[in-house]
């Protein structure tokens, strides 16, 4: 059985896509046994395939974005993932209210907190989202792409950690 982690941003079609698509990548050069899947907070958008501009964006960054249809996060989903990455501290709430149980709620990770650099800000102040690139400009979608890659090294080691595995 692998360790399973669960992506969660707004409408399942820019950050988390691109989280999932990055992570899977990074984790495929590894040795780790891990499945990435990910979920919108809303499902406004479901059945919508992943925004052209946050393909865009991974493509730039020689990331494939594989195949992606955007859907709500269940409770089925909270329950079954070992680690639940979100992109912000109002999805970290949001998801609060669906938790099967206060257990679960101690797999809830913000995305920035695995970066060294942000690791030290307070999560619950919104200080180190990712900030929602959907209204705004294609650079906006690239520095989002930034600041996952950020991350990326301290989820892989957080995981690798989780498994009792050296990373």
């Amino acid at each position: 059985m692998s360790y399973r982690i669960l992506i969660v941003c707004s409408g399942n079609t820019c950050r988390s896509p691109m989280a999932k698509a990055m992570l899977e990548d990074a984790i495929a050069k590894t040795g780790l046994e891990v499945e990435v899947d990910s979920a919108g907070t809303s499902g406004i958008q479901a059945g919508e395939p992943m925004d052209r501009r946050a393909i865009a964006a991974l493509g730039e960054f020689g990331i494939s974005p594989g195949a992606h249809c955007a859907r709500h996060v269940t409770i089925a989903d909270l329950a079954g993932a070992d680690l639940v990455i979100t992109m912000t501290a109002a999805h970290f709430g949001a998801l609060h209210g669906l938790a099967p149980d206060g257990a679960t709620m101690t797999n809830f990770q913000l995305l920035r907190s695995f970066d060294p650099d942000c690791a030290a800000s307070n999560p619950i102040d919104g200080s180190i989202d990712v900030a929602d690139p959907y209204s705004g400009t294609q650079d906006d979608y690239r520095n989002c792409v930034r600041q996952i890659k950020a991350a990326l090294p301290g989820i892989l080691q957080y995981v690798a950690s989780e498994l009792g595995q050296a990373h």
